[in-house]
């Protein structure tokens, strides 16, 4: 049986940027080695994002007069929204995160629940302070699953290490549950994506989290910064990984309007 050639992954370079009146775009190159030669290969996401775009564009003179709200402190959440042009205001929740995700019969229903009671405490929080009544409450939460195990933020540099050493060189799932709250219909539904870790040295760990990005992240790394080069490849929703899965809340959104339920 012939060996197959030894690859090694020597970059992986992630880039997003925003394109005035269309949204982001995604630029993503992987650098590596094998038998003697370096392949590059390299992917631009900006023909999605425009769809994306264009989805939520016969609806945009009614989101214009909505009061929408952001339930999160992510400043991710808020940069994927603003991309495609949504009006919005951020409200951070101020949920104690205290759900134990072995009461729950998948990763998905628990960053449902999650999100759920952000989302319950902004609105109580809105009507007690008499701040009016929002049209759309948008809540998120995102988990990184691990076999039968869920990695949040690590919130320490020793906790990191040991999230990113458990991750090293083995797929793991992004679970992104999401919660869509009008005035009269609550839309919750979660998205998963596959996300390969390449394998990494102790070296290459250490020097990750001694630039303290990780700590505020789940499962220890963010896609869309420098931990975007310890990532082989992925399958299913970019911006799932990130923390909102851009596509399916769109699609929400377009529907909820669509179908007059607010």
């Amino acid at each position: 049986m012939r060996r197959r050639a030894a690859k090694y992954v020597l970059f992986n370079f992630c880039y997003v940027g925003v394109l005035p009146g269309v949204g982001y775009y995604l630029i993503f190159v992987n650098v590596s080695w094998q038998k003697g030669c370096i392949k590059i290969f390299g992917v631009s996401a900006e023909i999605f994002v425009a769809a994306i775009f264009a989805m939520l564009e016969p609806i945009k003179h009614i989101l214009k007069s909505q009061k929408i709200v952001l339930a999160s402190s992510s400043p991710r959440r808020k940069e994927i929204l603003s991309s495609v042009g949504l009006p919005f205001e951020v409200c951070v929740s101020r949920y104690e995160e205290d759900l134990d995700p072995g009461n729950y019969k998948c990763p998905g229903d628990f960053v449902v629940a999650t999100a759920t009671n952000k989302v319950q405490e902004v609105l109580g929080r809105l009507r007690a302070e008499e701040s009016g009544q929002p049209d759309l409450v948008i809540g998120a939460d995102t988990i990184v699953a691990l076999g039968g195990d869920v990695l949040g933020k690590p919130g320490s540099s020793q906790r990191a290490v040991e999230m990113l050493q458990r991750l090293s060189g083995r797929p793991h799932t992004v679970y992104t549950g999401v919660v869509l709250h009008t005035r009269s219909q609550c839309v919750t539904f979660f998205e998963s994506t596959e996300v390969y870790v390449d394998k990494l040295s102790s070296e290459m760990i250490k020097a990750y989290v001694d630039t303290g990005e990780p700590l505020d992240k789940a499962g220890a790394y963010g896609i869309q910064g420098l931990g975007g080069s310890l990532i082989e490849k992925i399958e299913g929703d970019y911006y799932n990984v990130m923390g909102l899965p851009l596509h399916a809340v769109c699609k929400h959104i377009v529907k909820l309007y669509r179908d007059k339920l607010l």
